[in-house]
């Protein structure tokens, strides 16, 4: 499995976070969260480091141009596009047991998405 696979099931974890569940659900969230988070800090990590060395910089760091944002460099972005594909495509060898929770009220449907394979929602 890729790792951006994982980290975007993660960030649609954190969104469920908020919601109030049944305590068993809640728990198998919360507990799947904690599975997936070492590989999402260390995505977030890597993702950093590529930002820091393609970014355009000034005095300041990085220049961001909005939420999560940023310039790059003139001449890199076919550098750091091909670098960020090669990181998005890490392979994490750990299996992840597939949980099942009764669906939550609302729920966007990119987190429905990015949850396919992690969590199964069942009615009532």
């Amino acid at each position: 499995m890729y790792i951006i696979k994982v980290v975007n099931a993660y960030a649609a974890l954190l969104a469920l976070m908020d919601q109030e569940l049944p305590y068993k659900d809640a728990f198998k969230i919360a507990t799947l969260k904690r599975k997936l988070q070492p590989h999402a800090e260390f995505f977030s990590k890597k993702e950093s480091e590529l930002v820091k060395t393609y970014a355009e910089t000034n005095e300041k760091g990085v220049v961001w141009t909005g939420k999560g944002k940023f310039r790059l460099r003139p001449g890199a972005e076919e550098e750091y596009t091909r670098r960020r594909l090669e990181l998005c495509a890490v392979e994490v060898e750990e299996e992840f047991q597939e949980i099942e929770i009764q669906m939550p009220e609302k729920i966007r449907p990119i987190h429905i998405e990015a949850l396919e394979g992690f969590v199964k929602f069942r009615e009532g």
